[in-house]
């Protein structure tokens, strides 16, 4: 029985990864690397230091990541101040009903506190979240499952009543090692066949996590 629910932030709630992937896109072509979109995307969802070397590996220096960062966020409060914060398909009225449902919900994003801060002028995480754990306060992030345990203990929560929210296939892997229940709701990253194996559920959409509560 499913007793707690802990949601990913960017790419579930959040429509924000295509930000994520065009502004990095964007000022990397300007730096003469030329990332290109799958490039990007294969970093969604790790924690700060996973995608700092992910990063190093793939072009083989130091510093782009830093500065691919820092753009995003910049070009992305821009972005959120202009047009409002974008949310994915049917987020107020599922964590509406599972407010009613007295299912146990957290937060748990590889974003520091304080984009999540920025955001939360925008939107009351509060009035929904008992819980929410930032990249900052863990010291490995996702593919480690130490930001979802660390909400699990939160909530008081046994991994194997709780299911786990996810858009990327490291959040996934994350979700598994620490042995929770995993969900996948497809944004950006489309799993392969050998990556389904790690998504115990596949939904189309936010609101067909309703089905199985």
């Amino acid at each position: 029985m499913i007793k707690a629910i802990i949601f990913d932030l960017d790419g579930v709630l959040l429509d924000s990864e295509r930000l994520n992937v065009y502004y990095k896109q964007k000022l990397s072509r300007k730096l003469g690397f030329n990332l290109n979109k799958k490039d990007i995307i294969q970093s969604i969802g790790l924690g700060k230091e996973e995608a700092y070397h992910y990063f190093l590996n793939l072009v083989h220096n130091d510093w782009l990541y830093p500065l691919l960062t820092d753009y995003r966020k910049k070009q992305t409060k821009l972005y959120v101040k202009r047009k409002g914060l974008p949310l994915k398909p049917y987020v107020l009225e599922v964590l509406d009903e599972l407010a009613s449902k007295n299912i146990k919900l957290a937060l748990a994003t590889s974003s520091n506190k304080e984009i999540l801060a920025f955001y939360s002028q925008y939107f009351p995480f509060n009035k929904y979240f008992s819980c929410i754990i930032t990249g900052d306060q863990v010291k490995l992030g996702k593919p480690h499952p130490d930001i979802f345990l660390k909400a699990a203990d939160a909530l008081k929560i046994t991994p194997f009543e709780c299911l786990v929210i996810e858009d990327s296939f490291n959040g996934l892997v994350a979700g598994k090692k620490g042995k929770f229940i995993t969900c996948y709701v497809p944004d950006l990253w489309k799993l392969t066949v050998d990556q389904q194996v790690y998504a115990d559920y596949q939904f189309k959409n936010l609101k067909e996590i309703l089905y199985i509560l």
